[in-house]
């Protein structure tokens, strides 16, 4: 069964319990499953105050995602994908033309899957988390990432995720890390929504990023 029809049939379970179910998940199977390496991205939901949810997020990134969330998370995966390289900020900062080939290899994957404002309240974004916390657990189960990035999401995704015996860590500028073995981690992000500028997130996650490969490197 592939992960896009694994992905259906819990959906089909959970919105049982959960009538306005957002989907989301793997963008476009093919390009995920050969993709190096495989991305995951971790936020907590989407911002849909006018039709209250109901719809499916993998189609709207696979054709629609722009603005400064989707610009951001394009460049994160050509920078986690290209690590080895020195990547000048003037050939990334319009991303436009490349963002839809760019986020069609990716994973989404918000823990509150009912629909909220353009501000999260943490509060409700925890309590409905937790209440899916087991057909969460069964999704991320689905995709193997190699790099998962929690964008603002870390402190929920531990409470509701089991590494075993991956420690928290940090690199030398401060953002947390773990190894979870096999080459995969999970790095501690900001929301790709952050007031901060696209450049400074840029280098930030990328920087970590390196750092981290290096550390997976040097393991026995």
């Amino acid at each position: 069964m592939s992960i896009t029809d694994q992905e259906d049939s819990l959906f089909a379970k959970w919105r049982q319990g959960r009538e306005h179910l957002v989907t989301d998940g793997v963008v476009n199977e093919d390009e995920y499953v050969r993709s190096v390496p495989r991305l995951l991205f971790v936020l907590k939901e989407v911002n849909d105050t006018k039709d209250g949810g109901g719809w499916d997020l993998r189609e709207y990134v696979r054709n629609h995602a722009q603005g400064q969330t989707w610009n951001n998370i394009a460049r994160w995966i050509y920078g986690l994908r290209n690590l080895n390289q020195d990547i000048p900020w003037a050939s990334i900062s319009s991303i436009d033309s490349g963002r839809k080939d760019l986020l069609q290899s990716i994973c989404v994957m918000n823990l509150k899957k009912s629909p909220g404002g353009g501000v999260a309240n943490p509060k409700v974004v925890q309590e409905i988390a937790q209440q899916d916390k087991a057909f969460l657990k069964s999704q991320f189960a689905l995709y193997e990432a190699d790099i998962v990035v929690c964008c603002g999401t870390g402190w929920l995704f531990d409470e509701l995720m089991t590494i075993d015996n991956a420690v928290l860590q940090s690199t030398s500028r401060g953002i947390q890390y773990r190894l979870m073995g096999r080459g995969r981690s999970v790095i501690y992000y900001c929301h790709p929504f952050a007031r901060v500028d696209a450049c400074l997130l840029y280098y930030g996650l990328v920087d970590a990023a390196k750092e981290i490969m290096d550390c997976e490197q040097g393991q026995p």
